[in-house]
């Protein structure tokens, strides 16, 4: 039997253990949307998985697809977001929007979405990093914009034109959110 090994960039959301030295991770993929892999031989002293997979962060992983799940067979770390606390909590949000419940309403692989969650923590980090005095409130109003983006994919509302926001910079994305801030706080 063949079996085809993919590589993609991906968001480490969650590592849940499964079994004696197996983990459930559940993830946000740049070709696949949201995934499931199985880990095996994760826990044990000696695994290399282990040493390059941590929640919170990027990495380029080698998969091979099951029928219910992907296969972690290579793991090389790219980027931690856990040593920011305002990222990790924008990404424990994601995570609960993405994961939240059992339902599947993401029939569909929609890349757009890791496109926009590296975007948003790019901005995240460029304002927390920043002079102004209203941070939280444009941390806020990242949060509310993701929510309501990821809400109009799974059908609750209706959907909205991402594409301004992927293509502004931090500095322009900072005024795209301040005449935009009275639209989505009544949205949400």
């Amino acid at each position: 039997m063949v079996y085809t090994i993919y590589e993609t960039n991906c968001i480490i959301f969650n590592i849940k253990n499964l079994q004696e030295n197996d983990v459930l991770i559940k993830a946000f993929s740049d070709k696949f949307g949201i995934i499931s892999i199985i880990a095996t031989g994760f826990r044990k002293e000696s695994s290399k998985l282990k040493a390059n997979t941590k929640e919170y962060s990027i990495n380029r992983l080698a998969l091979v697809r099951g029928k219910e799940f992907f296969r972690l067979t290579d793991s090389n770390h790219i980027f931690a977001f856990s040593s920011s606390k305002t990222l990790v909590e924008f990404l424990r949000r994601a995570e609960s929007l993405f994961f939240g419940d059992e339902l599947e309403y993401f029939d569909d692989i929609n890349t757009q979405i890791y496109e926009m969650v590296i975007h948003l923590c790019r901005f995240i980090t460029f304002v927390v990093k920043s002079e102004r005095a209203d941070k939280k409130e444009m941390i806020n109003l990242a949060n509310i914009f993701f929510t309501i983006y990821v809400r109009g994919l799974q059908g609750f509302i209706s959907k909205i034109d991402t594409s301004e926001v992927l293509k502004n910079s931090a500095n322009s994305l900072v005024l795209w959110f301040e005449t935009q801030s009275s639209d989505l706080k009544a949205s949400a």
